[in-house]
């Protein structure tokens, strides 16, 4: 395409690649036939919880009532993150980035 300049590596793509994984910090993966089946996600339902909690809160989005909860609010199926962008910032690099950073 004449005059498109891809950047990579920008604070904005790095701040939602960054969110996502910290999602998963402390929490540990194992290997398993599905997701949902994964135990160590599943006996780690509440640091999951706190670091949702945690990032909503460092990134000024009001806290779901899910997260907030009684634990068995939250499962694995019902546990649904998202990197929602403008059209034009990266959000296909961000994407791809935090897969790998997982």
């Amino acid at each position: 395409m004449a005059g498109f300049n891809f950047e990579r590596d920008l604070p904005h793509q790095l701040a939602a690649v960054e969110a996502i994984a910290g999602v998963f910090d402390g929490v540990g993966f194992s290997a398993a036939a599905t997701p949902v089946q994964n135990n160590q996600l599943n006996q780690n339902i509440a640091t999951l919880k706190a670091n949702i909690s945690s990032l909503q809160k460092a990134n000024g989005i009001k806290e779901s009532v899910q997260i907030t909860a009684d634990d068995g609010d939250l499962t694995l199926d019902s546990l649904i993150l998202d990197i929602s962008m403008e059209t034009g910032t990266g959000k296909t690099y961000a994407y791809t980035k935090t897969l790998f950073e997982l």
